[in-house]
């Protein structure tokens, strides 16, 4: 952080879920330097640092982008630009932290760059981890220059996917970009793409919104002929009686890989496959690092990040192959252990698809036929600050679920009891023809009104549902 002098002060500082206390502080460039007290890193900081970056460092109390702040006036021209030098010039203007900034013109071109003040350090490789501030070899030796950050402008390709994958080849210099991960959501929008244009295809509006409603999940495609090879050579050996179970519980099994067998992972509401696939996995995240988390808000939140998606499918590709069958991820104290398979983590995947049953059929009953997404899943619309009120039942809005974490039609969804919530989805969708300003299209999740009595407070959430888009009246585009 560019230590200026080492001058010891003191300030008087309350963090969140701590007592107000006086601290150590050093002045820095870049504002104070906060050391954690034992308290704070064991209570108030594990999720910060512990649970997301695992070292607790101290760090700086200041942002970097303070001075000689540029970012509003970048944004303003950015929004008024009317050329790509125009959008280039402005863009250099964005002092913020790194930010993705994607547009295209109606002259024809295309772009993805990223902005941003991004410090120069001694390491060629730029982590995303708090780095320790007290540490001179850390230190900043200016920004990264605009001309060696990421950027494609006009790509041989003739398009930008941009859904939080990589951005960057393996060769850039600097190494900036490349350690993002190849979502499932931009491997599906590829797939898309090149199956059209290898077809001769001339893309539409109509293109753009069947990729909006896109809800197949590649991720689960690729992972379940592992999830069968697994149970096909562990079921029969489970000791169900170990966990409080039935011997009935085969047959549970049985039913599940049958089901899965047969594909289907369309996170559409009436999918059965994906209801199973997605159960399973939650089923089994709740398996694995029980001890390197002791907290379930930390082991969630870990699990929750997007490249964890990967982490969880090399796992289970790997006890496919024999390999890391024992691996301490899959350590759990609490459970009883079957004599039948000392191997720690097929163990857990085989009770994790006892669980898996035992939920769907608690919530949704014996008949397969109830086995459906949308019948577990739902769409939740809070209001606040009314959702947290007596008055949550005429604010509160929920539809059936549809889409997952990995597909283009994103629905992250989380376990409230005997439901599974996605609060997480793409709310409004909005579809623009840059040749004809007037030829822009959007739907919304819920409606124009914020009066929980008018009839447009949840209107858009049917035709949201079935990718039902309409004009907007107003366009947004003046030229």
């Amino acid at each position: 952080f560019l230590f200026k002098q080492k001058t010891a002060y003191e300030i008087s500082l309350g963090l969140v879920g701590s007592e107000m206390g006086r601290r150590d502080r050093y002045a820095t460039h870049h504002g104070a330097v906060l050391f954690p007290t034992q308290k704070e890193q064991t209570i108030t900081l594990p999720f910060l640092l512990q649970a997301l970056y695992f070292l607790p460092n101290p760090v700086a109390l200041g942002w970097y982008g303070y001075i000689n702040d540029r970012t509003m006036i970048g944004a303003s021209k950015l929004y008024r630009a009317k050329s790509l030098q125009e959008i280039k010039n402005s863009v250099a203007k964005l002092d913020s932290p790194a930010t993705s900034v994607t547009f295209a013109t109606i002259d024809g071109h295309i772009g993805d760059i990223i902005a941003g003040k991004i410090p120069k350090r001694d390491s060629i490789i730029q982590s995303a981890y708090f780095r320790d501030g007290t540490d001179s070899s850390q230190d900043w030796k200016g920004y990264i220059p605009e001309e060696d950050m990421p950027r494609s402008i006009d790509p041989i390709d003739g398009y930008i996917v941009a859904c939080n994958n990589q951005i960057s080849p393996n060769t850039m210099k600097n190494k900036l970009g490349t350690t993002g991960l190849m979502t499932s959501r931009a491997i599906r929008a590829n797939e898309y793409i090149r199956r059209k244009i290898k077809e001769g295809h001339l893309f539409d509006e109509k293109d753009i919104i069947d990729l909006q409603m896109d809800t197949i999940d590649v991720y689960a495609t690729e992972l379940v002929p592992s999830m069968v090879e697994l149970a096909n050579r562990y079921r029969e050996k489970y000791d169900y009686t170990s966990n409080d179970g039935k011997e009935g519980d085969a047959k549970k099994i049985n039913d599940l890989i049958d089901i899965l067998k047969k594909g289907g992972f369309d996170n559409k509401p009436e999918s059965t496959g994906a209801l199973v696939f997605n159960v399973l996995t939650n089923e089994m995240k709740k398996l694995v690092f029980t001890e390197q988390f002791k907290e379930d808000f930390e082991r969630n939140y870990i699990l929750g990040m997007y490249g964890m998606t990967h982490v969880f499918g090399n796992l289970i590709r790997d006890w496919a192959e024999n390999k890391n069958l024992n691996s301490p991820y899959c350590l759990n104290s609490k459970l009883k252990r079957s004599p039948k398979i000392p191997e720690l983590c097929p163990h857990n995947f085989i009770l994790s698809l006892v669980n898996t049953y035992n939920y769907i059929a608690k919530n949704l009953g014996e008949d397969k036929k109830n086995w459906q997404w949308g019948l577990l899943a739902s769409i939740v619309h809070p209001h606040f600050p009314f959702s947290k009120t007596i008055l949550q039942p005429f604010f509160v809005k929920e539809r059936k679920g549809i889409g997952n974490a990995n597909t283009l039609n994103v629905g992250k969804f989380k376990e409230n009891g005997d439901k599974y919530e996605i609060p997480f989805y793409g709310l409004n969708r909005i579809v623009a023809n840059l040749k004809d300003s007037k030829s822009i299209n959007y739907c919304m999740g819920t409606g124009q009104s914020g009066n929980p009595f008018s009839k447009h407070y949840f209107d858009g959430s049917a035709d949201h549902l079935k990718g039902q888009y309409h004009p907007l009246k107003q366009p947004i585009l003046s030229r």
